[in-house]
């Protein structure tokens, strides 16, 4: 991707942001300001936070409601000591998409909803070529960040309409987009779906 098409990306995302938090109350308002004011700064800074060269860090909004996801490791952005946490709404807010797509565990196509692995490792300035995906039940693997930008990979929060139960492998599941890219369908990458995602650390 060139740079000019990764400003643009980023220029997209604060048109995203400031659509998608709801404005209720003077809470909301607020919470929604934040969000238009740390992608306006990261625009600022350019390509190079987006590929993880931050000029400096940003102090992202704090989640009000249950955390679902920690990105910690080599990250310029956080909201916690060492680390980011993220909610479902702090999540939602980077740009909610949609895919369609079998998955290896589960039977059939399914529609999954989420956002892009690529849109969180910018929103936390990540500076690794390389993230360890770690799930609520021990297991971890080793994932190339180029993985996460050449695929439009998803970390999916629902499922089919309905939000991912851990015996779902939710609240946050890896998905690949393997039906339409084949490649995706070998086992490395099945392995790198990573159910009840807890964690990425960014090395």
């Amino acid at each position: 991707m060139t740079d000019a098409r990764l400003l643009a990306r980023l220029r997209g995302h604060e048109t995203r942001i400031m659509t998608a938090v709801p404005s209720v109350g003077r809470s909301a308002g607020t919470a929604q300001g934040r969000w238009g004011r740390l992608v306006r700064a990261i625009v600022a800074m350019g390509v190079g936070v987006a590929l993880g060269a931050a000029n400096g860090p940003l102090n992202l909004p704090k989640p009000v409601g249950e955390v679902v996801l920690i990105l910690s490791g080599e990250i310029s952005n956080t909201n916690a000591p060492g680390r980011a946490e993220f909610d479902v709404p702090m999540l939602r807010a980077l740009g909610l998409r949609s895919l369609e797509t079998t998955s290896p565990w589960t039977d059939g196509k399914h529609r999954f909803e989420g956002v892009l692995a690529k849109d969180v490792l910018m929103a936390v300035g990540a500076r690794g070529p390389n993230v360890v995906a770690r799930g609520l039940h021990d297991y971890a693997i080793n994932i190339p960040v180029a993985d996460l930008v050449r695929y439009p990979v998803l970390l999916a929060f629902s499922r089919d309409g309905a939000a991912l139960r851990m015996r779902d492998g939710g609240p946050i599941q890896i998905v690949y987009p393997r039906d339409q890219y084949p490649e995706l369908n070998a086992p490395v990458y099945a392995r790198r779906a990573v159910g009840t995602l807890a964690e990425l650390v960014v090395r």
